[in-house]
């Protein structure tokens, strides 16, 4: 498998963009291999793509069955996959150093 974009609905909605980038894919030899995108539920449909398999992004924390229901009511015949779990958190340049409960 080969991931095109990860959480681009959180930023954006171009789904021409997406194709784009999986062309770029493609034409760089991964024409073979499943490839698939990651987001939250609530992001697909600004950029899912057909003919990519759409996993899921959730942190600790999450209604993961309602994340995965939601992905199974918008796409019913797919494969559900979590392809990131987290815990933690990212610091943002310049700002305090972020934590999280485990």
């Amino acid at each position: 498998m080969v991931q095109v974009e990860n959480e681009y609905g959180a930023f954006a909605e171009n789904k021409a963009y997406i194709g784009a980038i999986r062309d770029i894919v493609k034409e760089s030899g991964f024409d073979d291999v499943q490839l698939f995108q990651c987001d939250w539920s609530s992001n697909f449909k600004k950029n899912g793509l057909d003919d990519l398999l759409w996993t899921i992004n959730v942190g600790a924390g999450s209604n993961i069955k309602s994340q995965f229901a939601a992905l199974k009511e918008a796409r019913p015949e797919t494969t559900l996959m979590c392809s990131e779990f987290w815990s933690g958190w990212f610091d943002h340049w310049g700002d305090k150093h972020a934590t999280r409960s485990s």
